[in-house]
Parts: C-alpha cells; structure tokens; sequence
C-alpha cells in the first residue's frame, strides 16, 4: 500500500471515528436504556480482548525472551501498583537490555 493510501485510509478511519462519536449522544437520546447485563457486559469485553491480544501476541510463533521479560516486568508493576509510565518504562527496558545481552 502507497503512503498516500495509508494516509488517507488513517483518515477515513479518523472521520468515521468521529462521526460514530457525535451520533452516540444524538441517537441516545431517542434510544431506550440498554439492559443492565449488556452494559456490565460492555464494560468488561474490551478488558478481556485486550487481554486475548496480549496472550496471543505473546506466545505467537517466534517466542522471544525479550518480549516475555518485558511483559513479566510489566505485569509485577501493575501488581505493585506502579503508575502507568513506570510500568511502560519498566517493561521496554527490561527488553531492551534483554535484547542487548543477546536473548
């Protein structure tokens, strides 16, 4: 694909992002409420695609140590509690040196 392509399919996507953004509290207006399991639902599924697309990154065919590592270091910040940027701190230099000594 061209840059000019991408460029313009980054804001297609951009405008139509928009767009639903705009119409969501227009239509919610008319919209009758939603049931309360759908809502509990939509607040949980995002946690656990993103966790899928983790999992699935991680353990894809070229196994990489330095990935592992970082997603190991990463994890025990959250478990810590560390804010945000020190989780991704911690977990790109723990690959980064890892990478460095060749693993």
């Amino acid at each position: 694909m061209s840059g000019a392509g991408v460029v313009a399919g980054i804001l297609l996507l951009g405008a139509g992002t928009t767009a639903m953004k705009v119409a969501g509290p227009v239509l919610s207006r008319r919209a009758r409420r939603l049931p309360a399991g759908l809502v509990a639902a939509g607040t949980i599924l995002p946690t656990g695609l993103l966790s899928a697309l983790v999992a699935v990154d991680l353990a894809g065919p070229p196994l990489d140590a330095a990935r592992l590592g970082g997603a190991a270091v990463a994890g025990l910040a959250v478990v810590a509690r560390v804010p945000f940027l020190g989780v991704v701190l911690g977990g790109t230099a723990t690959a980064a040196m890892i990478r460095l000594l060749g693993g």
